[in-house]
C-alpha cells in the first residue's frame, strides 16, 4: 500500500503537495428539501427529505467567506427556494458584498407572472452594483417531474432576458441524442421572435453525464472516467458545505457518499483549509479518491467512516491504510481459492467459457484479484462492446490498473 501511493504522489509536480491551496469560493447546500425526486440527483434530493442548513451557521460561513477575501458564493439544494430564510441568506451576501449564485429548477415559473414576481423580488436585493444570480437546472431528468416542466424553464429565461439580467446561468446534465435544450430554445423563440439565441447559449454550460457525479454516473453506459485530472488555477480550490454541515470536494462521491474533510458544526473554514493543507494524504484522497480508494479496498470498508478518521488526524500514516487493505486481500484471496469461481475464472481465460452475463457477475465479484483475473488480457480477447466498457470501468477502479500521465493536462 505503501508503495502504491508513493507511486500516485510521483505523478504530481511537487507543488501539488508543497502549495498551500487557497478557497476559491463556498458552495452551501442549504437543504436538501426539493420540488423533484430526479433519478440522477447525485444528494438524493427529493420532497421527503426535511434538512435545512439553519440561517445562523449559513451567517457564519458568509462571514468566514468574507474573511478568505471571496466575493462569489453558490447556493444549492435541494431546491433552495424552498428554505425558509433564503432571501434573507441572498440579503446577507449582498450586504457583505458577496455575489450568491442560487441553483434552481425553476419550479417556481409555472406562468410568466410568477416568474416575474420571483426575479423582480431577487432583482430588489441588488446592492452596490451586485444583484443575486440564477442558474437554471435544465434537463431530462427535470422534465420527467410534475413540478418542473420545460415551460417554467422558457418563461424563467423570457423574464430573465427581458429584465437585461445578464448573471444567469442553464445547466445541464446531457448524454447522447438529448434534445432537451433544443426544445428550449425553440419555445423561447416562439415566444419571443427577437430574442439573441445565441446569446442564451452561451450562457449554457452542459455537462456529460458520464462526466457527472454519484448516482448521475449509474444512468451513462459509457462510466465516468475516474482518472480525470483537476486543473487547478493559481492552486484555488472550491469546499462544498453539505445540508449536515460536511466539507467535502464535489468531485469525491462514492457511490452516493461523500468524503468530508471537515465539518462546520466542529470547525471553521479557515481550520479545515489548514488541516488539508497540511496533510498530503489528504490532498491524495479528495483529489483523486477513486485512485486511491482502490476497488477491493473500498468494496469491503467504510470508506466515509476511514475518511472522517483520516480528516480528524485519528489516521497519520500509510501502514495503518497498508496493513488494513493487506488484510482483507488475503481473506478474500483464501475465500476464492476454495470456491467454484476459480475454477470458472480459468476457463474464461482460457478460452473454454463464452463470457456471458453470470461470468461477467465473477469478473465483477472477483476483479479485485488481478493475479487470477489478468483483466487487460481479457478485454483484448472480447469483441462485445458492451462487455468491453464494462470491464475498462472495472480496470479504472482498480489498483492494478496503470494509467499514462501527461503533465500538466487535465
Amino acid at each position: 500500500m505503501r508503495k502504491l501511493i508513493e507511486k500516485e504522489i510521483k505523478h504530481y509536480p511537487l507543488d501539488y503537495f508543497t502549495n498551500s491551496f487557497r478557497i476559491a469560493y463556498l458552495s452551501l447546500e442549504i437543504t436538501n428539501k426539493c420540488t423533484n425526486a430526479c433519478r440522477h440527483c447525485t444528494n438524493y434530493c427529493s420532497p421527503r427529505q426535511k434538512k435545512f442548513l439553519p440561517i445562523t451557521l449559513v451567517k457564519k460561513l458568509i462571514d468566514q467567506a468574507v474573511q478568505q477575501k471571496h466575493d462569489f458564493i453558490n447556493i444549492w439544494g435541494g431546491e433552495p427556494f424552498l428554505h425558509p430564510d433564503l432571501y434573507l441568506i441572498l440579503k446577507y451576501c449582498l450586504d457583505n458584498g458577496l455575489t450568491p449564485c442560487v441553483n434552481t429548477n425553476a419550479f417556481w415559473a409555472y406562468s410568466l407572472e410568477a416568474a416575474e414576481k420571483t426575479i423582480s423580488q431577487l432583482k430588489r436585493l441588488g446592492k452596490g452594483g451586485k444583484t443575486v444570480r440564477l442558474a437554471l437546472s435544465c434537463d431530462r431528468f427535470h422534465q420527467e417531474q410534475k413540478a418542473t416542466p420545460l415551460i417554467n424553464i422558457v418563461n424563467a429565461l423570457a423574464v430573465l432576458e427581458r429584465e437585461k439580467l445578464e448573471g444567469y446561468r442553464i445547466h445541464s446534465v446531457e448524454s447522447r441524442g438529448d434534445n432537451t435544450l433544443a426544445k428550449v430554445f425553440g419555445d423561447l423563440r416562439k415566444h419571443n421572435p427577437n430574442i439573441s439565441l445565441e446569446k442564451v447559449r452561451q450562457r449554457t454550460t452542459i455537462l456529460p453525464l458520464e462526466k457527472a457525479a454519484g448516482r448521475a454516473k449509474i444512468l451513462t453506459e459509457q462510466g465516468a472516467d475516474p482518472y480525470a485530472r483537476f486543473t487547478l488555477v493559481n492552486s484555488e480550490i472550491i469546499f462544498c458545505v453539505s445540508v449536515t454541515g460536511e466539507v467535502f470536494f464535489y468531485e469525491t462521491f462514492i457511490g452516493n457518499e461523500i468524503m468530508p474533510l471537515g465539518n462546520v458544526y466542529k470547525q471553521n473554514i479557515t481550520e479545515i483549509l489548514k488541516n488539508m493543507n497540511r496533510q498530503k494524504l489528504l490532498k491524495l484522497l479528495h483529489f483523486q479518491p477513486l485512485k486511491f480508494f482502490f476497488y477491493p479496498f473500498r468494496k469491503y470498508v467504510d470508506i466515509q467512516k476511514i475518511t472522517q478518521e483520516l480528516s480528524a488526524g485519528k489516521i497519520r500514516n500509510f501502514f495503518f491504510l497498508r496493513n488494513l487493505a493487506s488484510d482483507l486481500l488475503q481473506k478474500r484471496q483464501k475465500q476464492f481459492d476454495f470456491s467454484q469461481k476459480l475454477q470458472l475464472a480459468r476457463r474464461i481465460y482460457t478460452g473454454q467459457c463464452e463470457i456471458d452475463p453470470a461470468a461477467l457477475k465473477t469478473i465483477e465479484c472477483y476483479g479485485d484479484l488481478s493475479d487470477l483475473f489478468p483483466l487487460h488480457e481479457l478485454k483484448r480477447k472480447i469483441t462485445n462492446t458492451r462487455l468491453k466498457q464494462k470491464i475498462q470501468n472495472l480496470l479504472m477502479t482498480t489498483y492494478a490498473y496503470e494509467p499514462r500521465y501527461v503533465q500538466g493536462t487535465s
